[in-house]
């Protein structure tokens, strides 16, 4: 199991508050009828690497933990394996026990929900411009505006990882209904 950080230098600062196509994925409204029922939703797969986002990296890395987003890989083939040493040099990896990794992550087990506006949207996505759809599903309010001002300058006050860590102890690691 590895974590690996990105080097880019190029920014971007919509987030989950204000990016509309992420909104509609997290809503579980954007995304693949088979995710609903998705047959791959065990620890072992026949395939040779498992890729999802790390969004408790601090658990195992305080290091990697710079609010640019962190990507753990599980290594499921020798083939992996070798890919992933000889991308090492180019690559922040830090290896970690893939029980530990996977331990938590209710997203390598379990399928997601059904949006109950999902067949509402669709039809609508056929009749509007994608953009005035999106905007009609998931408009950016005020609160969203004022969540993405926070975050930005939290961020740039280098306490963001701080408010986080709080938020997640204040909250029990629960999830934000948006």
């Amino acid at each position: 199991m590895s974590i690996i950080g990105c080097n880019d230098s190029i920014e971007y600062h919509e987030g989950i508050d204000t990016d509309i196509m992420m909104r509609a994925f997290f809503a579980n409204m954007s995304v693949r009828p088979s995710c609903y029922q998705c047959a791959f939703k065990k620890r072992y797969r026949n395939t040779d690497f498992t890729i999802w986002d790390c969004f408790d990296v601090d658990k195992f890395s305080k290091e990697l933990d710079n609010d640019k987003g962190v990507t753990r890989i599980l290594a499921h083939s020798d083939l992996a394996n070798i890919i992933l040493k000889e991308s090492s040099s180019q690559l922040k990896v830090l290896e970690i026990n893939s029980n530990k990794a996977v331990e938590g992550v209710k997203e390598m087990f379990h399928s997601v929900s059904m949006n109950p506006k999902r067949e509402a949207f669709f039809v609508d996505l056929n009749l509007l411009d994608a953009e005035v759809c999106f905007h009609k599903y998931f408009p950016v309010t005020l609160r969203h505006r004022l969540e993405k001002q926070a975050r930005l300058w939290t961020a740039r006050l280098g306490l963001y990882k701080y408010i986080k860590r709080i938020f997640k102890a204040i909250n029990g690691n629960r999830e934000i209904k948006r």
